[in-house]
């Protein structure tokens, strides 16, 4: 997404910003999934690094259906811009 717009960053952190400032704040991307984005990146640190952390099947569940409907949503954007063929299957 960023480097449709010559965005680069290295850092998670830097990634969310410049999603935030390039995408949400512009109105090209709902702010539904900047939050969608922040709340899986924690999941998925707390998941690395936590060591008292407990992943049921519950969360799991719903990480994983919000990343599908953020892939979901990211891939229409590609395909409306004309960075994809027209599928977003």
């Amino acid at each position: 997404m960023l480097l449709t717009k010559g965005v680069e960053r290295r850092r998670h952190s830097g990634v969310i910003s410049a999603f935030r400032e390039h995408f949400v704040k512009t109105g090209l991307v709902e702010a539904e999934y900047s939050s969608i984005y922040g709340e899986t990146l924690v999941a998925r640190e707390d998941a690395d690094y936590a060591v008292e952390i407990s992943v049921d099947f519950d969360m799991a569940e719903t990480v994983l259906r919000q990343a599908y409907r953020f892939v979901r949503r990211m891939l229409e954007y590609l395909a409306r811009k004309g960075f994809l063929g027209e599928s977003t299957e």
